[in-house]
């Protein structure tokens, strides 16, 4: 571990070899005249100044709201000027201490419209000495979910020095101005990725945080700011910084702006759910939505709009990309909804009930018109299992998509087993992905055989049986008659041996009674 003194020293030195801007301002001159300004685009240094002159015709410079849209410029900064007519006389002189693009045009009569506007794009230098072991250290902040400040984005931070105004008695010390205004970045290429490089001395701690927009001190706008990040996973000291430890081994940092993530999460997409109560016997008077965006709780609903005719609707913001159940509610009655259907969400260990599902994109989406109780429109017919045999039949099935569900007894005989400290018998296999204690078993006539039926596709199974979740379970090898053998997906030459099985199409299926921790009977 480096001692204090050691460090403080590297801090020092560190400190030394950076440099505040320094840059000397120079003065340009552009020239107005009949429906024109010369030159009508201009890239200057941040604290240079404009001069407008008229070369002749009555002119002025307007750099607030465009004549020809009679909207915002939207510049860094607003400003504009009388009008004149004297040829060779001042129009208007502006020092730019605000980076950004600026547009303006002459609000004279259609002189804009006759193409007199221009634009200066005012630069900001990031003058920054070279450290004696230098790292050049690229930064890049994704933007895309902020409205980005006409002046642009800019980092600010810097090695540790000792303050009196940090109650830990040190803080993030400034370079280029690293306190602010800070250090500007750029997108060239309009991504909403920006990014800066520079040099930072090997092997010392550096601080910051990204800011949208420039501000000469840290009394910026709400928002321009990243928030404190400590207790989020990146920040650290009484403000919640930023840090890395300046490395040859990386040399790249990206981050998504107000967030210790890489990825920005893409912003929140609009829903429009709609449910046709057509079929529904009673008048109508309330229609609701619950789900996992609002709740399932007593309560917890959104209330639709009767927007034409039977169908009511309503419209909720959720995060792109993700997976939403929901259900509707008319009159209190919270819709039953069969196990198979192409809009459901079915839990395979049977615990929760079916709920309707949705899946978001990037981009807003309307879900299609259903009817109350079904994954169609009113009238279009009934998804569901049209098989007899199968546990989920549904006599009122028009449209089978598959789905069908078909009994499955399970049992185990726990004979010489202390059942009485037992809590729960759990049966745990592929069908309810080794939960745990999703399905349980029981013994309801005392003969020490725990049973449970369970309805489950058609096709090969893999199980076993276990004690209290996961507390206790079956353990087979190879030689053992009524199992398989998978491989751990972690490691190829650890092996699960579970009981293997297949449901049949039939109005009834059963596994073997045998004996836990057994292929076979239990002997008496």
């Amino acid at each position: 571990m480096k001692s204090i003194n050691s460090l403080a020293t590297s801090i020092l030195i560190f400190l030394g070899v950076f440099s505040c801007q320094n840059i000397l301002a120079d003065t340009y001159n552009i020239w107005a005249g009949s429906y024109y300004y010369a030159p009508a685009t201009l890239t200057i240094n941040l604290g240079d100044t404009v001069n407008w002159y008229n070369e002749g015709g009555f002119h002025n410079v307007n750099a607030e709201t465009s004549t020809i849209t009679g909207e915002d410029f939207y510049n860094p900064e607003a400003f504009s000027s009388s009008a004149t007519s004297q040829t060779g006389a001042l129009i208007y002189s502006h020092v730019f201490t605000i980076p950004g693009t600026y547009n303006y045009d002459c609000s004279i009569g259609s002189h804009a419209l006759n193409g007199m506007v221009g634009s200066i794009n005012v630069v900001m230098n990031n003058n920054i000495d070279i450290p004696a072991n230098p790292v050049y250290v690229t930064f890049r902040v994704n933007m895309q979910n902020e409205a980005v400040n006409q002046s642009g984005v800019f980092m600010a931070g810097g090695p540790w020095q000792v303050t009196g105004n940090s109650a830990l008695g040190y803080t993030a010390a400034g370079i280029s101005g690293g306190t602010p205004p800070g250090i500007a970045m750029q997108d060239d290429d309009n991504d909403n990725i920006w990014e800066a490089t520079i040099p930072l001395e090997e092997n010392t701690f550096f601080y910051w945080k990204f800011r949208n927009g420039y501000f000469t001190d840290w009394a910026a706008i709400e928002g321009a700011w990243e928030p404190n990040f400590a207790g989020l996973g990146c920040g650290y000291w009484d403000n919640g910084d930023r840090r890395i430890l300046v490395s040859g081994d990386q040399t790249t940092y990206s981050y998504c702006f107000a967030s210790c993530d890489e990825v920005c999460p893409q912003p929140p997409v609009y829903a429009t759910l709609s449910v046709n109560v057509a079929d529904f016997p009673d008048p109508i008077e309330t229609v609701e939505v619950q789900g996992s965006f609002i709740g399932w709780g007593l309560g917890e609903t959104i209330t639709l709009e009767n927007t034409a005719g039977t169908i009511w609707s309503t419209q909720v913001l959720l995060p792109a990309n993700s997976d939403h159940n929901y259900r509707f509610i008319v009159n209190g009655q919270i819709e039953s909804l069969s196990s198979v259907g192409s809009c459901l969400s079915v839990d395979p260990s049977g615990e929760f009930e079916p709920t309707r599902l949705l899946t978001t994109t990037t981009d807003d989406i309307e879900v299609p018109v259903v009817c109350f109780e079904s994954c169609l429109d009113c009238g279009q017919g009934f998804e569901g299992c049209t098989d007899p045999n199968a546990a989920n039949y549904d006599s009122n099935a028009t449209i089978d998509i598959g789905g069908c569900v078909y009994d499955m007894l399970f049992s185990v005989d726990m004979t010489g087993y202390n059942t009485a400290s037992i809590q729960t018998i759990n049966v745990n296999g592929t069908f309810n992905g080794w939960c745990g204690s999703c399905n349980e078993l029981f013994d309801d006539d005392g003969d020490n055989v725990y049973t449970a039926v369970i309805p489950l596709p058609p096709g090969p199974i893999e199980y076993l049986y276990t004690i209290d979740g996961w507390s206790e379970q079956e353990i087979f090898g190879e030689n053992d008659q009524c199992v398989v053998g998978v491989p751990s997906e972690n490691d190829s030459t650890f092996v699960y041996y579970n009981r293997v099985d297949t449901v049949e199409e039939v109005l009834f299926n059963a596994v073997p009674v045998n004996c836990f921790n057994s292929c076979f009977e239990c002997e008496n």
